[in-house]
């Protein structure tokens, strides 16, 4: 927890789901979890010289995801244990880093600035990948930007739909003598894409039907015993 804090007092200078899960039972803040993915596209705009090659040219490509799971009924600002995916991939080359479930850094933080304000969504998660010339991928974070974007500071999902005054990501890395090392870049498209409720209805539906139908098979079975 004190590396997540750490790392967002920096100020970031810096569907498939198995049909069984629908079973178990969801107390009211599990039914509240609002899991959304998020796509993006953006540029490379700085490289530690350490990362270069392959890692070699600003305004390359990438492109990504990241998972979390929203909860508007949770208060706060800061968010433990919420980011469930990612994955950055950079145009060109064969690198690319991925999330780290269970890793020490996972959170968000969101700041409702109010009236004109400027509201900011931060995120932070540990990542795994192949070393560059012995520089370990730790971390990713990321800083959106913009009046509106959030109505409070519950862990709600932001409007990126607002012009964003600010859109930039990090990738960190070290190596074994904890030298430093990162990537910068922007975002040049992001989307959303929510998981939806109809998935879950359904799933519930097909289990309930094929529950009912092997009830009435042990039923006819029964009978004709």
């Amino acid at each position: 927890m004190q590396m997540m804090k750490k790392l967002f007092g920096k100020g970031f200078t810096l569907p498939a789901i198995a049909l069984c899960s629908v079973l178990l039972p969801l107390n009211a803040t599990q039914a509240a979890l609002i899991p959304i993915t998020y796509n993006f596209t953006g540029l490379v705009s700085d490289v530690s010289d350490p990362l270069s090659p392959p890692i070699s040219s600003v305004g390359q490509q990438v492109h990504g995801s990241f998972s979390v799971n929203f909860n508007p009924a949770a208060t706060g600002g800061t968010y433990y244990g919420v980011v469930t995916g990612f994955s950055i991939n950079f145009n060109g080359t064969s690198y690319s880093a991925t999330f780290t479930p269970g890793g020490l850094i996972n959170g968000v933080q969101l700041h409702n600035a109010g009236g004109n304000g400027t509201d900011s969504f931060k995120l932070a998660t540990s990542v795994m990948g192949t070393e560059i010339n012995d520089f370990d991928p730790t971390s990713f974070s990321l800083e959106l930007k913009g009046k509106n974007m959030l109505m409070t500071d519950n862990l709600q999902p932001p409007d990126i739909g607002v012009a964003l005054s600010k859109a930039s990501w990090r990738l960190n890395f070290e190596n074994g003598d904890e030298d430093m090392a990162r990537i910068k870049g922007g975002f040049s498209h992001l989307t959303a894409v929510p998981l939806p409720a109809a998935v879950l209805l359904f799933g519930a539906g097909l289990i309930s039907l094929v529950g009912l139908g092997a009830g009435g098979l042990r039923n006819l079975r029964g009978t004709q015993a």
